[in-house]
């Protein structure tokens, strides 16, 4: 998936009618996807790193990082939903 089309869900998810209890659940989907993603570009990089291709490392570096930043952009919006039906710790 694209940033676009994770912000871009993100912001339906915020605009959605549904309860925040039920949006922090479709949110914390998302994370887990993006978590599974940032696994395999983990692992696309370790294999890359072996060749020595310095712009294919740099490439995946820059993937990887806006990745990170997505997720915890998406982890941190679920929290805020749960804080909202009453569930955080």
């Amino acid at each position: 998936m694209t940033e676009f089309e994770i912000r871009s869900q993100m912001e339906s998810i915020r605009v959605s009618e549904v309860s925040p209890l039920r949006k922090a659940r479709t949110l914390a989907k998302l994370h887990r996807n993006l978590l599974k993603e940032l696994t395999g570009l983990r692992m696309a990089f370790s294999q890359v790193e072996k060749t020595k291709d310095l712009r294919s490392q740099a490439v995946l570096k820059r993937i990887t990082a806006t990745t990170l930043e997505l997720s915890e952009d998406v982890e941190h919006s679920a929290r805020r939903y749960l804080e909202k039906a009453g569930l955080s710790n």
